[in-house]
């Protein structure tokens, strides 16, 4: 029974005792109106949020949320979680902002927008203590605040951080000119007691001793290695029992013991429980540390548990594989891999003492202008990762901007107040943003390069003096925009892919005959994908697997044979979603099927599989399910030509060089 209908019942058993009075009748009227519309909201609110918890299943999903209140526009991301808005702009949850209901550490981080509109100063540290709980130790709280007349709100707030044990990282000032506001960056942090002892056969340290001799090759040649951890000398004597014995290998429990030893003393060192019992405040010290007493170039073997594994009561920082390559990006050092361990439970990352990004930046500016902040929180994408990381490797001036987290008014002044030579903007949401400032852009000297890579039949609009290059992920449509955009200049160029994070982890051994990730239902673009799943699950062990954010190559991994593809667009030529480089990159045994022009992007049974028709799938499923050497070779290759043709330094160089005039073809195509 709906709302309406409960109220008109309601009112007519009430309009029924005259003697009460008209004027009683309404009143009690619309309090029960009243009553029934916030039992409606409630009853709303509520549903939503189960039906969250049912649809994500919030246990499983094996990630910490990113908590965003105030937000101006939703993101339909997860583990991104809309909070309440300040616009109400259909949150996907409603809840007391002072007490989420959330569970204590499952958030990696807080970010607060419109502050003081919602909190009283009377509230600022109940606030602030309760978001503690919910951070994960090292967890990210950020508080936009207006400035002008707020000065003692934000000294009294600044204040309440500090006791509450946050470390402040920086007073963001760069949206004062903007929109007059202030973003306080800040880190939880845990003050130990005591740093706990491991027995020699407890199971965290059995695991780093693993990850050590799974990687002995990587120091062989080192003539003087340090070991920095809380059980050094454990690993220590491990290592003399790997025929490192002709090695100087030095255990150093604390970092200021470090200070003992000259400049670019050692020629390698491993880091292994350590960082995960040091605060983010001193982690720009430890980095700084390991770069002096290393030699240029030489290797780091950087090991940290995964999430909360191995959490003992005394721990400053968990980790996930986005946390720690952040981390270690601000650092500006360069990831030559990151992994998870064989158990699942470790990440390990390989550095050189290098400098991923030069000191000295160009003087062309560009302003990406995308979905940029899922770089961390979806490594598993690559694009959003990729693109930043190239244009920083590049050396380019860079504005980043994300086009959901702001109002089109901020984004468009921020603009104007950067003056870019290069907008460089990516995803269907940007659309709407250059049609609204049509006018602005018409007349702009900034060149507008435009980067999509999905299928949709697009509106029709004149972008023409709007957008000047157009990169797609299919040659076959590119009539179709030319002639809906009204563009000259459009071209093929798909996903891109990062091979340090994207890669095959020969450490895990193959579980499942056939994996797969992605939307199965029976929409247009999937429903013949998901008619040849089910008829593949009749003959074959199939694994199923959604919410990967950041460890798909693990998964893929464990996948004797990954099965891809988008049948119900195997006409449009040389199309495929991202699952395809993705693929290549993680080195799979990629089964997909045939479409137009995938000959010129890889070689069949050489670098992937492609089938034509169910017998021609069975039968190739069967011969490299039986073949272990067969899977292997075609492994290697499909990493190979991932790294060669689809990494996502040539691909932005690809690009930048079509801007520019110096090429018109693209460059993945095979030799």
């Amino acid at each position: 029974m709906t709302r309406q209908r409960l109220i008109f019942l309601l009112q007519k058993i009430i309009m029924r005792k005259k003697d009460n009075g008209i004027f009683r009748i309404l009143k009690i009227s619309s309090i029960l109106s009243a009553l029934f519309r916030m039992l409606f909201r409630f009853n709303c609110i509520f549903r939503r949020y189960y039906f969250l918890k049912e649809k994500v299943d919030i246990k499983s999903l094996n990630e910490f949320w990113m908590v965003r209140i105030g937000f101006f526009r939703r993101r339909n991301f997860l583990p991104y979680l809309n909070v309440d808005p300040h616009l109400l702009n259909r949150p996907q949850l409603c809840s007391d902002l002072v007490n989420l209901p959330l569970e204590t550490h499952t958030c990696q981080e807080i970010y607060v927008k419109h502050f003081f509109h919602y909190f009283s100063m009377k509230k600022f540290e109940n606030v602030i203590k309760n978001w503690r709980k919910l951070l994960i130790p090292g967890g990210t709280l950020k508080i936009q605040v207006e400035c002008g007349e707020n000065k003692e709100k934000v000294e009294i707030l600044l204040n309440i951080l500090k006791k509450n044990r946050f470390y402040i990282l920086n007073l963001e000032d760069n949206d004062i000119r903007v929109d007059n506001t202030l973003t306080i960056c800040t880190f939880k942090e845990n003050i130990l007691k005591n740093i706990p002892h491991l027995s020699p056969k407890n199971e965290k340290l059995c695991d780093i001793y693993s990850i050590i001799s799974q990687n002995d090759d990587l120091f062989f040649n080192t003539t003087k290695l340090c070991i920095l951890g809380n059980e050094s000398i454990r690993v220590k004597n491990y290592l003399k029992g790997l025929n490192f014995k002709n090695i100087e290998i030095q255990p150093v429990d604390k970092l200021s013991l470090l200070k003992d030893f000259n400049n670019n003393y050692f020629d390698g060192v491993i880091v292994a429980n350590f960082l995960e019992f040091n605060n983010y405040s001193i982690y720009k010290t430890i980095f700084n540390e390991i770069r002096r007493v290393l030699k240029q170039n030489k290797q780091v073997l950087l090991i940290v548990p995964e999430k909360s594994n191995y959490n003992l009561r005394e721990t400053t920082t968990y980790f996930n594989k986005g946390i720690i390559t952040q981390i270690l990006d601000k650092e500006n050092f360069s990831i030559e891999w990151i992994n998870l361990s064989s158990s699942f439970k470790m990440i390990q990352i390989l550095l050189l003492n290098q400098f991923e990004n030069p000191v000295e930046i160009k003087v062309t500016k560009v302003c990406l202008l995308g979905n940029y902040t899922l770089r961390y929180t979806h490594l598993n994408s690559s694009w959003w990762d990729g693109q930043v990381r190239a244009f920083k490797k590049l050396g380019y001036d860079l504005l980043i901007l994300d086009i959901k987290d702001h109002s089109f008014n901020y984004l468009l002044k921020s603009i104007r107040l950067f003056n870019p030579d290069i907008l460089w903007i990516a995803g269907k949401i940007v659309i709407e943003f250059l049609k609204e400032n049509a006018d602005y852009f018409r007349s702009s000297k900034a060149t507008v390069v435009y980067w999509f890579w999905d299928v949709r039949t697009p509106n029709r609009y004149d972008f023409k003096g709007i957008i000047d290059f157009m990169f797609i992920s299919s040659v076959g449509e590119i009539p179709l925009y030319k002639e809906f955009y009204n563009l000259d200049k459009i071209y093929f160029m798909p996903a891109l892919i990062t091979p340090q994070i994207l890669h095959r982890n020969k450490f895990i051994t193959e579980e499942f005959d056939i994996g797969f990730t992605g939307s199965l239902d029976y929409s247009r673009y999937h429903i013949k994908r998901t008619e040849i799943i089910n008829f593949l699950k009749k003959h074959f062990q199939v694994k199923i697997v959604n919410n990967l954010f950041n460890n798909l190559p693990e998964f893929y991994s464990r996948c004797k044979i990954v099965f891809g593809g988008t049948p119900d667009l195997n006409s449009l030529e040389l199309y495929s979603s991202n699952r395809l480089y993705l693929a290549l990159s993680c080195g799979c045994c990629y089964l997909t099927n045939y479409f137009t022009g995938l000959e010129k992007l890889a070689t069949n049974e050489k670098h992937l599989l492609w089938y034509e028709n169910k017998k021609d799938l069975l039968q190739k499923i069967k011969k490299y399910l039986n073949s272990y050497e067969l899977r292997n070779e075609i492994k290697n290759n499909a990493e190979n030509l991932a790294k060669d043709k689809h990494n996502y330094l040539l691909r932005i160089k690809n690009m930048l060089d079509i801007v520019n005039g110096k090429t018109e073809e693209f460059h993945g195509i095979l030799d």
